[in-house]
């Protein structure tokens, strides 16, 4: 009875394990193409899906539900994963108001909303940043919650009344 005992034991023990291992992913070395690729089979296997950037530099998360791309840049150390960037920009939010006029709403963003920084690109589009660290490894819990959290912030900061009044 006591070896049955321990049998079982050990059983869902290795079941324990193998089901938060598969929760969780370890990334390691310094390469950031190969993190992306590791990350989007991860992410696909487990229902998020996510597909590599043209440039092969990033990952796109689309978020269908509020119609919100948000592009992940995965950043590895030399001790392995680091963070992960994310980036959100704002379709009809460009210069085309004036400049001064799009800075400002960059300012106001930042000064209302406390979700990351928002900035004017080069190319003169407002987008934000924010991001996740992470030590050693990725759960999958978290990086999916952050998701969640980004994408309803980013709704939410862009549906205020006065977003709305710059775009009239």
């Amino acid at each position: 009875m006591k070896k049955l005992a321990f049998v079982v034991s050990l059983f869902l023990t290795l079941a324990v394990s193998g089901l938060s291992a598969q929760a969780s992913l370890m990334l390691a070395d310094s390469d950031n193409k190969q993190a992306i690729k590791q990350l989007t089979e991860w992410l696909n296997n487990r229902g998020t899906p996510v597909t590599i950037s043209d440039s092969g530099n990033y990952l796109l998360y689309k978020d269908y539900e509020d119609d919100l791309i948000i592009a992940l840049y995965p950043k590895m150390s030399k001790l392995g994963l680091d963070r992960i960037l994310a980036y959100a920009y704002f379709n009809g939010l460009d210069q085309s108001e004036g400049q001064g006029k799009l800075y400002e709403l960059a300012n106001r963003l930042n000064t209302g909303w406390n979700i990351g920084t928002f900035f004017i690109d080069d190319d003169g589009a407002l987008g934000v940043e924010s991001q996740i660290t992470f030590v050693d490894y990725i759960d999958y819990v978290e990086i999916k919650n952050f998701l969640r959290w980004f994408g309803a912030a980013v709704v939410e900061a862009t549906s205020q009344e006065w977003l709305d009044n710059y775009l009239e």
